[in-house]
């Protein structure tokens, strides 16, 4: 057994100083208990990506208790770049890069050939090779630490980019957790179409991993399944499927959290809440109403989000059942509207200038009414588009300036889908929502707003945080086909937004497990070969939300709040103390 009070851990991942997905969130959603519980025994290990990184770190003079390690990475070339991780808790980190061992690429594959048949014969070097060396890179500090390290140190490796790492890192005193967030494997067979879970125990791992150009990756993350002291998922779901593809099962499921103590309180998202809906109805008014005239009073603003992978995801259900609301809606002739907004990264290229025409108009426009009065209501520009024939009691001169504004807009007939331009090729999303009939005309009653891009805060539209874009939102939809876990709905509902999650997503089954489903939370129940049903299912779910009541909706905003909670890390981190406890 490990005495955590003296022990060191590492934790190494790709997403370490790098957001890419899920993971990024684990790490630091509990940070604040992994520096508490270590101290300065903790160190996160990630990739060294370039210049670009000093956003979010800030390098400083490595301790000496880490100059025999570092000495021997630069035996090999091999460049580390020490520092702070710039978040609220400080964390220490090391980023490492790989080209100083390119040279060494061969006799690393026919290494790991001789000792575990790994075969890497013919990888793609940006796609397996580079996560290779680099994890070999982290394996070698791990052990040079280890070596020198007065009390024993734990490696935990996420995923199978550090998987080599678990591979080669071997000393006494240096003991290995690996945790597979999503199986290659499982990923791959999900995104063509195949339910896997119904059929786990018929597969032939490695022939599906050749037929699928997964090879490699399926071994390493296997490989490191086995050999690791420690081997987790993150997920039940997850378990049993690594269990049939990896060969072990998992020892413990570390199911994942969200920090309670960073998030805000209720009362402070009611307030969030109202002002971010202010800004979604400003930016529809303005996207919007140039071409035609919707009542923003009766919108509804439901979102999705997350990784591209469209039908793993269930973006394409989602999509779908848009369309069937749409038909819905038309039928019954409602004054309603719905606007999905669709916060999924792809190749965008730039903003729309037409659209940065259309902002800059409409914040001009808001700067002049504001000047006239700091009192007119808020919704004054919206007003005053909806009253073109015959505007507002405003001053003459006022009115003269306001349409020398409005003459500037764009003459468009119809909002593009995506505020964006896309770099090149056809884009899923955009291809599937004109099948669908959802492009954005005057008769559509569902609107889609299409967001392909990282929000970060500099997206050139909203130019806030990602969850605060989202307070503004009535409903977050994820109906995942393929999802370990699923933080999306997680993350919706901490801020006090209703979701819908799966059956087949680890959080959506850790709900029904745990009896949570609520006004809050809804879970949709995923399988093969039944489409008609989910789609009909879904669209009644997303359909439900535009009768809610205000007051029906403050219960299900408090509700999608509370059950959040359920899921913090004061409470889930208990896992991972389990996991180090038994080295």
């Amino acid at each position: 057994m490990t005495e955590l009070r003296s022990a060191y851990l590492i934790e190494a991942a790709w997403e370490v100083c790098n957001k890419v997905g899920g993971i990024h969130t684990v790490i630091t959603s509990k940070l604040s208990h992994a520096t508490s519980t270590f101290g300065d025994r903790y160190l996160l290990v990630g990739p060294w990506l370039g210049e670009q990184q000093r956003a979010v770190f800030r390098e400083e003079t490595a301790p000496s208790d880490m100059a025999g390690a570092l000495k021997a990475l630069e035996k090999r070339g091999v460049t580390a770049h020490y520092g702070t991780w710039l978040l609220p808790e400080e964390p220490k980190a090391l980023l490492i890069a790989w080209d100083g061992m390119i040279g060494e690429l061969n006799s690393i594959k026919a290494d790991l050939w001789e000792r575990f048949k790994l075969d890497t014969l013919g990888t793609n070097f940006y796609d397996v090779d580079q996560p290779l060396l680099w994890s070999t890179a982290v394996g070698a500090f791990a052990q040079s630490y280890a070596a020198s390290a007065p009390n024993q140190v734990i490696l935990h490796a996420h995923e199978w980019m550090t998987g080599a790492a678990v591979l080669t890192a071997t000393h006494e005193n240096l003991a290995t957790v690996f945790t597979t967030h999503a199986t290659v494997l499982g990923r791959a067979l999900s995104s063509q179409d195949i339910f896997i879970y119904d059929k786990l125990g018929v597969f032939k791992p490695e022939d599906e991993a050749h037929r699928l150009n997964v090879l490699a990756k399926h071994q390493i993350e296997r490989l490191s399944a086995q050999n690791a002291t420690v081997f987790t998922t993150v997920s039940d779901i997850t378990a049993t499927e690594a269990a049939a593809f990896l060969g072990r099962q998992a020892e413990v499921v570390t199911e994942n959290g969200i920090d309670s103590t960073h998030i805000a309180t209720y009362d402070e998202l009611a307030i969030s809440r109202t002002k971010m809906r202010h800004v979604l109805d400003d930016f529809i008014a303005a996207y919007f109403f140039p071409s035609y005239r919707f009542d923003i009073t009766k919108t509804r603003y439901q979102f999705t989000m997350g990784r591209n992978e469209v039908h793993n995801k269930g973006d394409d259900l989602y999509i779908e059942s848009l369309r069937a609301l749409d038909e819905k809606m038309r039928a019954e002739k409602s004054d309603q509207t719905v606007v999905a907004f669709i916060l999924v990264p792809a190749d965008a290229l730039r903003l729309r200038p037409e659209v940065a025409l259309q902002m800059t108009v409409a914040r001009q426009m808001d700067e002049v009414l504001h000047q006239y009065s700091a009192t007119l209501p808020r919704t004054l520009y919206t007003n005053y588009l909806e009253h073109s024939t015959k505007p507002l009691e405003l001053p003459a001169e006022l009115i003269e300036h306001l349409e020398e504004l409005r003459s500037r807009l764009p003459h468009i007939n119809q909002p593009a889908v995506s505020p964006y331009d896309m770099r090149t090729g056809e884009d899923t999303m955009l291809r599937l929502a004109r099948e669908n009939g959802l492009v954005n005309s005057a008769e559509n009653r569902v609107k889609i707003v299409y967001l392909p891009i990282y929000i970060d805060g500099f997206d050139g539209i909203f130019n806030l945080p990602l969850y605060t874009i989202i307070s503004g939102c009535d409903l977050g939809v994820f109906p995942s086909l393929y999802e370990p876990w699923g933080y999306t709905p997680m993350e919706s509902m901490m801020m006090g937004v209703p979701a819908i999650t799966s059956t087949v997503a680890g959080f959506g089954q850790a709900i029904s497990r745990d009896k949570l489903e609520n006004a809050g939370v809804s879970v949709l129940n995923r399988s093969k070969n039944n489409h008609d049903t989910e789609l009909a299912a879904l669209t009644k779910l997303i359909d439900a939300d535009r009768s809610t009541s205000s007051q029906q909706m403050s219960v299900r905003r408090f509700n999608a709040y509370q059950t959040a909670l359920h899921f913090g890390w004061d409470r889930l981190y208990a896992r991972y103390i389990e996991v180090y406890s038994q080295l």
